[in-house]
């Protein structure tokens, strides 16, 4: 699963505008449609494995960044993640991914790069099964240009022909099914593929909106089209997000994701693009009534773990991943402390984040007020003998996450306090 730039979009709107050959149209089904997600991370940190734990159960298969591959020429530079097989052992099914990043040389299967290739998945699968487990899947994820479609296949006939002892998958962008015939080809290599239908797409300007990371129209016709090659296949929806970074007229400059905010010139216009839970509910939805029968399931990049930054929260994903769009709710509490102390939190009891501007106004009988104060992100905006404004212009939750805004210090316990909110 590939996080540089794809700019895929006008290419994928060229080949949905192609004629569709004459190949029949594929059989629809209602089956159930399985639900699996990519763990990606390069370090299996304590948040992972807790991720791990805690979420496996809820998907059919659990696909792992096992090792990737770069290239100086047709010598490979290889990278294999430390994988913490005792949380993994825990996983109902598990599939490796082998990342191939790009390369320009020769294919053939006896030359440096395909042996490269076969040997280290050989070698993955092996060092897995040594600690007891027993992978499900072998998926390759390679950025072939459309031109090289023919040589991607000759490296899947490579591996395939070793007989690894497990399915071999790979992963297919929607500009491949412009060569309908080779990627036809390419997916007959293979025991299955999947279409990942979100990239990023290039900004038009600091101003206008940006390209959604998924666009449910252009996914519907992809995953049509991938359905004519009749062979099974799963779509890969994303759940990330980026900070896109742009001069004031609309160059772009880059783009954050996990980890560190980056060091951006001054003048830089930051915008953040999130996965839209709203649309892509949508989408489960329908494919969950009717889609194509070799449509078998839906993979989820990626699982979300504690401290992501831009990833969705569990619960958003789980109500994506039933069909229903998730929503965020505001709860303003209080709380009593013995020695006259209140204190005034917002609680995101919703599913979906919340980021929104906040009014609360808290009001009281039978006591007099001796102190109050607001905590950052919130401010007391207006108060009176018997009532206090909190106003926090920006607040942002996550689903179940809590915040303080502020506190009050009574002579004597109230004998009633309302709270309320508005926009």
């Amino acid at each position: 699963m590939r996080l540089p730039l794809v700019f895929f979009l006008g290419a994928l709107a060229v080949a949905c505008g192609l004629a569709t050959s004459c190949r029949p149209a594929p059989p629809a089904s209602s089956a159930p449609l399985r639900s699996s997600a990519y763990v990606w991370q390069r370090v299996h940190s304590p948040a992972v494995a807790a991720a791990v734990t805690a979420h496996a159960p809820d998907f059919s298969r659990l696909v792992v960044l096992a090792a990737e591959i770069d290239w100086r020429g047709d010598t490979p530079v290889i990278t294999r993640i430390n994988l913490d097989y005792s949380t993994l052992a825990t996983v109902p099914s598990l599939g490796l991914a082998l990342r191939i990043r790009g390369y320009h040389g020769s294919f053939l299967a006896d030359a440096p790069a395909a042996q490269s290739i076969l040997t280290l998945a050989r070698s993955l699968l092996d060092d897995a099964r040594a600690v007891g487990l027993a992978p499900a899947e072998l998926q390759l994820d390679f950025d072939a240009g459309e031109r090289q479609l023919g040589g991607y296949r000759q490296w899947l006939q490579t591996v395939r022909d070793a007989h690894l002892g497990t399915a071999l998958t790979f992963t297919a962008l929607p500009a491949w099914l412009a060569q309908l015939d080779d990627f036809s080809a390419l997916a007959h290599s293979a025991d299955g593929f999947v279409l990942q239908v979100h990239s990023l797409s290039r900004p038009g300007s600091a101003q206008g909106d940006l390209p959604p990371l998924c666009d449910p129209v252009a996914a519907r016709r992809a995953v049509l089209r991938a359905a004519r090659v009749n062979v099974p296949f799963r779509v890969a929806l994303p759940t990330y997000g980026y900070a896109v970074a742009t001069t004031p007229d609309g160059k772009f400059v880059g783009l954050s994701a996990e980890g560190p905010a980056p060091d951006w010139p001054a003048n830089v216009v930051v915008r953040e693009l999130r996965a839209d839970p709203t649309a892509l509910a949508a989408l489960v939805a329908d494919w969950t009534t009717r889609h194509p029968a070799s449509l078998t399931g839906i993979i989820w990049y990626r699982l979300p773990v504690a401290g992501d930054q831009r990833n969705w929260r569990w619960p958003t994903l789980r109500a994506v991943m039933a069909g229903r769009a998730p929503l965020a709710q505001l709860s303003l509490e209080t709380h009593f402390s013995a020695d006259g102390l209140l204190e005034l939190s917002a609680t995101n009891t919703g599913d979906d984040d919340f980021a929104a501007p906040v009014h609360a106004t808290l009001a009281w009988t039978g006591a007099q007020r001796l102190a109050a104060d607001a905590l950052p992100p919130a401010h007391l905006a207006h108060e009176t003998p018997a009532s206090l404004v909190w106003q926090a212009p920006a607040l942002a939750l996550a689903p179940g996450e809590r915040r303080s805004l502020g506190w009050v210090r009574f002579s004597s316990p109230p004998t009633s306090v309302h709270v309320s909110s508005r926009p």
